[in-house]
């Protein structure tokens, strides 16, 4: 009876250690992902793209330009966009090309982490 309950509780314990160990992690991440989210403007200002004002975006691309071509992967030109890369958040490649590049095709920047998007 002794063991048993000895290792009930050693089995109790160690599920809050690892609820706790998973919750530190997803915090860890959120932080890495998004570490000033307070101070989040700056960050939309440097990679928003927008497609409505008459200046060049983030991407380079030209006013008037396809939409087609601006949702392209810009290392391939083939596939859509689907990407998002960190910490510079721009949205720039495909699934296929992520796995292969180290750095923001867009902006140079190291690549941290990534993120697939689905846009609707």
């Amino acid at each position: 009876n002794r063991s048993q309950s000895m290792e009930k509780a050693a089995t109790e314990k160690e599920a809050i250690v690892s609820d706790l160990n998973n919750r530190l992690n997803q915090a860890k991440e959120k932080d890495y992902l998004f570490p000033h989210a307070g101070a989040h403007q700056a960050y939309d200002n440097m990679s928003f793209c927008d497609s409505s004002s008459g200046s060049s975006s983030s991407t380079g691309e030209k006013k008037g330009e396809e939409p087609s071509k601006k949702m392209a992967c810009k290392s391939c030109q083939a596939r859509t966009l689907c990407v998002v890369f960190f910490p510079c958040r721009h949205l720039c490649c495909c699934n296929s090309c992520e796995a292969l590049l180290g750095h923001c095709p867009v902006c140079e920047t190291v690549k941290e982490a990534s993120l697939e998007v689905f846009l609707v």
